[in-house]
């Protein structure tokens, strides 16, 4: 087979796992079309019963192609679209579905964000296998992969906030490693049996908040549902700051291989991630970074979740309560992730600064 991105081989990996197939070769127009299907009934989360007069609700996936948040139907954190542009990768895979369908030589189409949210940069190859910009005609088999890997909730995503001039914004975004075909496959596999663990149960739970205005005969009860806790990670123990998502991935594999029947195959993914190039991918935009080998071993020894949840519960000495808008907070989740990514001294120095500030409650 070509060298694929790795944002391509993810979707292409996706398929022979699912399907147990050895050789990419051996993949069908089908085996694509079926697995887009299945990734686009899980296009937006709504809750799962009525929501009046609950303090929390069951989310479930749904193929809904209009969202409401108003009423809790919201897109699904693994869709790697904004809300408002959501309808370009759900009409988008509408029209690849109808080209596989027909019986004809392929075709190639342009990769544009709407299918593979890095277009245009990322996703040019030249004939040495250097990774360039622009936006290359594609295979509609390739095409297929990439609508795949937007889609699919079998990979790690959640969505992170930035605030802008006081206005916060949310981004849906997805991490993907560049590992070598078998690697990915392996990787999916263990990540998958994370997406059904035990520890991955509440993830679909979402508070419901009580509203009332008026009084007496006039008084006005309304219920509003909030985001469950997917959107803060779809797997184990999500970071409750985005800002640490990476390193809280890392977390749950390797609290994950404490479990005898998994232990082999999670030692063996987090092995392959070592010095591995990983992509933090959202809808227009693509950053690199690797793991350390220092933070893997931590990984590997079932310690890295506490260090997580320990630079959360964190207290700035010099600020209040950590709140969603204050960016002192932000900056701390920030450069303490990046600490524990790199492991360098680079990373120390931007961190000390804000660290020698903290205690732990």
């Amino acid at each position: 087979m070509k060298n694929l991105h790795p944002f391509s081989r993810y979707g292409l990996a996706l398929i022979m796992e699912t399907y147990c197939i050895s050789d990419g070769n051996a993949i069908s127009k089908k085996h694509i079309s079926e697995t887009i299907e299945l990734s686009r009934s899980k296009f937006r989360l709504k809750p799962a019963k009525t929501i009046e007069g609950n303090n929390s609700v069951l989310y479930d996936f749904c193929a809904d192609e209009k969202g409401n948040p108003k009423k809790g139907v919201f897109l699904s954190p693994n869709v790697i679209s904004s809300d408002k542009l959501a309808k370009n990768i759900f009409k988008a895979s509408s029209e690849l579905l109808n080209e596989l369908n027909k019986d004809k030589a392929p075709i190639k189409k342009e990769a544009k964000m709407a299918t593979t949210p890095i277009a245009g940069e990322y996703l040019s190859f030249s004939t040495n296998g250097g990774i360039g910009r622009g936006k290359p005609k594609i295979d509609i088999e390739e095409l297929g992969y990439n609508i795949l890997t937007t889609l699919t909730h079998c990979k790690p995503c959640l969505q992170y906030r930035i605030d802008k001039k006081g206005m916060p914004e949310l981004y849906n975004c997805c991490i993907i490693p560049d590992l070598s075909l078998k690697d990915t496959i392996q990787f999916i596999k263990l990540f998958k049996k994370l997406q059904i663990s035990q520890a991955s149960a509440n993830l679909m739970i979402g508070n419901v908040l009580k509203n009332e205005s008026g009084k007496g005969e006039k008084l006005k009860v309304t219920y509003e549902a909030k985001r469950p806790l997917i959107f803060k990670g779809n797997f184990p123990n999500p970071p409750r700051s985005s800002a640490l998502g990476s390193i809280a991935l890392l977390g749950a594999i390797g609290e994950f291989a404490k479990q005898a029947e998994v232990s082999d195959l999670a030692q063996s993914v987090l092995d392959s991630l070592k010095g591995a190039t990983i992509y933090m991918i959202k809808y227009g935009d693509a950053q690199t970074f690797t793991y350390n080998h220092h933070v893997i071993d931590l990984a590997k020894g079932g310690n890295l979740r506490k260090m997580v949840d320990a630079v959360y519960y964190s207290k700035l000495y010099n600020q209040g309560r950590r709140t969603a808008t204050n960016t002192e907070y932000q900056k701390f989740d920030l450069f303490s992730s990046r600490f524990l990514q790199l492991f360098n001294a680079p990373a120390f120095q931007d961190f000390l600064p804000l660290g020698q500030n903290t205690h732990t409650n």
